[in-house]
């Protein structure tokens, strides 16, 4: 598990305010962020990991975001589906979800 980044940012004081931005923007306080999620979407198994293309979009995932509180599904952020604009790819939250946090630095 990687320490927590943000593709493209150049400062970790850049990569907090792109977070904040970004939960805002989904209407999310502190989420909780993670580096990679593997979850079924139409009966078929996808992966999204931070920094690589998601294959739904073949945007760079910048963020994978849940709620605080655990309650939601999984945002699986890219610049034109919930970064900059346009709703998040969500995925669920279900026992075949399984997401990998960023390691506490």
């Amino acid at each position: 598990m990687p320490a927590f980044f943000v593709p493209a940012a150049t400062s970790d004081q850049q990569a907090k305010a792109v977070l904040e931005a970004v939960a805002k923007f989904n209407h999310l306080e502190n989420p909780n962020c993670f580096y990679s999620i593997s979850y079924t979407q139409n009966s078929k198994r996808e992966v999204a990991v931070v920094g690589e293309h998601h294959v739904v979009n073949g945007e760079v995932v910048i963020f994978i975001l849940k709620a605080a509180d655990g309650s939601g599904p999984y945002l699986i952020c890219t610049e034109n589906r919930g970064v900059a604009r346009g709703g998040p790819i969500l995925a669920d939250g279900s026992w075949r979800t399984n997401a990998t946090p960023f390691t506490v630095q």
